[in-house]
This record gives C-alpha cells, structure tokens and sequence, in this order.
C-alpha cells in the first residue's frame, strides 16, 4: 500500500486492484507528496519476484501487523463494484493476448479455477481477485468509484487539508485497451460464484446483489 509523506503528514493508501489506484497515486505525486512503499517492477530480478504480493497491493491483515496505523493522519481506500471489478479483472489479466474469449462459459472457467486456486494462494495475481473488505483496517475511510473519483478525492482533500489540487487523470480501467472489460459476458454461473466469493463485499460496501 502507498504511503505518501508531506510536511509532516503521512497518509496511507490502501490500494485495492482494480479500482482507479494509479490514478490516485499519480494524483499525489502531482501535488508533491513522497511516495513510499511501493515498487512497480516485476519479474526476475525485482523484489516483488522474491515476494507473494507487491507492497502496494497488501490487504488489511499483514498491513496491520507491519504499521503503526495510529500514526497515520490519514487512511484511505477506494473500492467498486464487484463485478465491473472482476470484468476488468478479466482483461487485465488477458492482456497480452492476440484473441480473448469473453463469452460466459469461457469467463465462468476462469473465475471457476481462479477461485479454486485463491483457496490455495490467496494472494493470486498479486491480490487483484482477493475481496475488497479483506483490505480495510480500522478506522479506513472508504471511497466508491462508482460515487465519482475525482468528486471523492476532492471531498477528502478538503476534509482533511491534502491540498490535493486538480482532479486524478482520467480514470482508465482494462478498457482502456483494445477490449472494453464491458463486454466481458458473465453468465449465471458466474453472478452465483460472484455472490459467494464476494458476499461480504456486497453488503459492506452496499452493492446491490447481482
């Protein structure tokens, strides 16, 4: 999870993947605040190859034991939907190929195994399937992309003195490429997996049930 220093202050960033992150980072950065505990490189010969999950994606649990929270003048996280999360999750995770099935029954395969496979790992694809309520820790303030991201960052900038000034880049979920994560088809299988696995993200955040 990012932590930005300014003056003084320290905020933490609970990044949960797939939900307008970057945007928020950049965000930040372009109003001068250090950014810490991060690193975006992957692959061999990078820390995050030596590591189960990047720093920047860490959910509530080990973030808890590694920080001081009180400490922090701020903590906050943006959450959304959970099923335009996992259409965008689709995309992103076929990125780099040529020709991507978005029909139902090909989405419910993957969602299928991929679930199965969280069970084991449950830090997979660097914790972009884990649910967003596993992120929050005491005392987080929660934004809902779905609710406007640059009208919640500014809200929070006001409320606690960020002088976060301008609004985050333009928000670019997997769509942003060739395939529109729109046009990921979920099928019934999938909503009754979705319900399951993210049951609690429904009710926390106050989504309607699929």
């Amino acid at each position: 999870m990012p932590v930005y220093r300014k003056d003084g202050r320290s905020v933490l960033f609970i990044h949960v993947p797939k939900t307008g992150g970057t945007s928020v980072e950049h965000l930040f950065r372009a109003n001068g605040w250090e950014q810490g505990f991060f690193s975006a490189r992957y692959g061999r010969g990078t820390l995050n190859h030596l590591m189960v999950c990047g720093p920047q994606h860490l959910h509530g649990e080990p973030l808890e034991q590694l920080f001081r929270l009180e400490r922090f003048d701020l903590v906050f996280t943006v959450v959304r939907e959970p099923m335009a999360r996992l259409r965008s999750e689709y995309v992103w995770r076929h990125r780099k190929k040529e020709q991507v099935d978005m029909s139902g029954s090909t989405v419910a395969s993957w969602f299928r195994r991929s679930v199965r496979r969280s069970r084991e790992n449950p830090y997979l694809f660097d914790n972009h399937l884990r649910p967003q309520h596993e992120f929050l820790v005491p005392g987080t303030e929660v934004l809902r992309l779905e609710d406007g991201l640059a009208e919640g960052l500014r809200r929070l900038s006001d409320a606690h003195g960020l002088g976060l000034e301008g609004g985050p880049e333009q928000f670019k979920d997997s769509s942003s490429g060739p395939r529109r994560s729109a046009d990921v088809e979920i099928s019934r299988a999938t909503r009754r997996m979705a319900r399951r696995f993210y049951k609690r993200d429904f009710s926390t955040f106050d989504y309607p049930r699929p």
